[in-house]
């Protein structure tokens, strides 16, 4: 029970030396073996100079505790008070020091061959040279002679029993501490050249991984591009000219390439119609579902233009279902179609569009007629239905047409734009008949823009279309 007690307070005078915090291995093991050295060379000085004055050799009893003291305040200022100092240094001049008070009282002091053969070595140890363990067996075995032989051969320079034991403890010592340092510092620059070569080979994985992604990055911005340039292409390069309406777009993409789009319909010459749709989400793939949508919707419209707009939609939803294989995306969008003073309209779940004509307030045709906004295109293909509407228009009325970001649109104050915001801008805009298309778009986008003047980004496809009947 004693032996484990005294075996536990060891271990953490251990601790108290080597410290709890986490440390590289090399570091650990330094001071661990600076601890069991303090915990050694301590405790023998102190007793070989109790020793000393209890036999009444005073000089050489005060040495001993002398030393003893410089070792124990060493440990602290090592372990508490400068703690990165070199443990090699510091232990390799302890270790120095310990060589020369041993010969000195091992009667040497007129053998200058001893002190020759034992400061070089001492010399490269206490500055912590690498080759510590060489000069460590080399300082031992030149020190054998002086050990073993007699003081009939030596004189006066030969070491007696009491003084050869203490030597060979000491070069014991000092060859374990050097080997252990060694060793650790072999191992730790062994594990440095590995973890070398280990961040090298990671890095190149990491340069190589950089290096494909760069290329796909650019890649993917060649592609952007490409379906930007198409998706640009397909839309209409300007507006048509017409005897009886006036124009005005505004489209911008959220990331270059858009889920909106918008045709405009001309037969024999003559501006017939006009439509604007909204694919669900957007990017890349709404953009290319748009490429789809707006060819077949093209030929629909324009294969008979004599039929009601509802049947033209039900025939443009066919094909959508089966050209998209009722994907999860999906399709809104309104038709128009021009027959003399007359606009004849089929929405398909998409945002109602807004008349101003002549002195009266602006007006939903769709809500006024009692109709029903028609499903969404390209999700079913039966039971599915696309009322039509129409109305009239005289000279100097207005029609406004926008994708649903208009209406959804929020500022920083989580608040969206909303419906009768754009009723009260495009009232504001068209209560002037003078002005042109143009105009009142100009001032719709006015207002919206400075609702969402804090805004970094849009975060949808905005498309916003103004009609003018001008004659």
């Amino acid at each position: 029970m004693y032996i484990r007690k005294m075996f536990k307070a060891f271990v953490k005078l251990l601790y108290l030396i080597t410290g709890k915090e986490k440390l590289s291995s090399e570091t650990r093991r330094k001071r661990l073996m600076a601890a069991i050295f303090y915990s050694i060379t301590i405790p023998i000085t102190v007793i070989l100079g109790f020793h000393h004055l209890l036999h009444n050799d005073a000089a050489l009893g005060y040495a001993n505790l002398g030393v003893a003291a410089f070792l124990t305040g060493s440990f602290f200022i090592s372990r508490f008070i400068k703690r990165d100092i070199s443990v090699d240094t510091f232990n390799s001049l302890l270790f120095f020091l310990f060589f020369a008070y041993t010969l000195y009282r091992g009667r040497c002091m007129d053998y200058l061959s001893i002190w020759v053969l034992m400061y070089p070595p001492g010399m490269f140890l206490m500055v912590g040279k690498n080759r510590g363990l060489f000069w460590s067996v080399l300082l031992f075995v030149y020190a054998v002679p002086v050990m073993v032989l007699p003081e009939t051969i030596l004189g006066p320079c030969g070491y007696n029993e009491q003084y050869t034991l203490r030597y060979l403890i000491t070069y014991t010592l000092l060859v374990f501490f050097s080997y252990s340092n060694e060793m650790s510092r072999q191992e730790f620059y062994t594990s440095l050249e590995e973890e070398k070569e280990k961040v090298e080979h990671r890095n190149n994985e990491l340069q190589s991984a950089i290096k494909k992604l760069e290329d796909y990055q650019e890649e993917f911005i060649d592609n952007m591009r490409m379906a930007i340039t198409v998706q640009r292409n397909i839309l209409p390069k300007s507006v048509p000219e017409s005897p009886e309406w006036e124009t005005a777009v505004y489209y911008q993409p959220m990331a270059g390439v858009s889920g909106d789009f918008y045709d405009f319909y001309e037969q024999d010459g003559r501006y017939i119609g006009m439509g604007i749709f909204d694919v669900s989400g957007h990017g890349i793939a709404s953009g290319l579902i748009t490429t789809i949508a707006k060819s077949n919707i093209f030929r629909q419209y324009i294969a008979d233009t004599s039929a009601p707009l509802s049947r033209v939609m039900e025939n443009i939803n066919t094909v959508l279902c089966r050209e998209l294989m009722r994907d999860t995306n999906f399709i809104t969008g309104i038709l128009l179609r021009f027959v003399g003073n007359e606009v004849r309209c089929v929405s398909a779940g998409h945002p109602p569009m807004f008349v101003r004509s002549g002195l009266e307030t602006v007006k939903m045709p769709d809500k006024e007629k009692g109709q029903v906004i028609g499903s969404l295109l390209g999700v079913f293909d039966n039971d599915v239905t696309f009322p039509e509407y129409a109305f009239t228009v005289a000279r100097g009325d207005y029609i406004l047409l926008y994708t649903d970001y208009l209406v959804e649109s929020q500022s920083n104050v989580i608040e969206q734009y909303g419906q009768q915001r754009i009723i009260d801008s495009f009232n504001r805009a068209a209560s002037d008949s003078s002005l042109s298309a143009g105009d009142v778009l100009e001032a719709v986008l006015g207002d919206f823009n400075s609702f969402n003047y804090d805004s970094d980004r849009p975060r949808d496809d905005l498309t916003v279309v103004v009609l003018k009947r001008i004659v």
